[in-house]
C-alpha cells in the first residue's frame, strides 16, 4: 500500500518543490533561531515522538473541536453575519448562509 501511494504521489509531485514550498512557509512563520531550536527540539527523543504522533494528535484534537462545536455553528453565524455584512464581506456571508442550508437539510 505505501508503496503505491508513494508511487502515485511522485508521478505527480516532485518531492524537492514539496520541501521547498513548505520551508517557504516555516521561514514566513518562524527566525532563524527559532528553526534552529526546533531542529535541535525534534531530534531528541521526546521530539521524535511528537513527529511519529502529530498525525493521531491532529486527528483527536479535531474530532474533540468538532464534538465541541457541534449544532452551535448557526449561532456563530448568527452572531458574525452583521459584522461581515458591515465591511462588505457579503461573500462570506453567503457561503455561510449556504452553509447553513445545507446544515439544516434532511440527509
Amino acid at each position: 500500500m505505501r508503496k503505491a501511494i508513494n508511487d502515485w504521489f511522485g508521478s505527480y509531485y516532485k518531492p524537492a518543490d514539496i520541501r521547498s514550498a513548505a520551508a517557504g512557509i516555516y521561514m514566513e512563520e518562524f527566525t532563524e533561531e527559532e528553526l534552529k531550536q526546533m531542529v535541535a527540539f525534534y531530534e531528541t527523543p521526546v521530539g521524535r515522538k511528537v513527529l511519529m504522533k502529530m498525525s493521531v494528535l491532529i486527528s483527536k484534537l479535531t474530532a474533540m473541536a468538532e464534538k465541541f462545536t457541534a449544532g452551535k455553528q448557526n449561532t456563530l453565524t448568527t452572531t458574525i453575519r452583521p459584522i461581515l455584512e458591515k465591511y462588505g464581506m457579503t461573500n462570506i456571508v453567503s457561503e455561510l448562509t449556504h452553509r447553513k442550508r445545507t446544515s439544516n437539510s434532511p440527509q
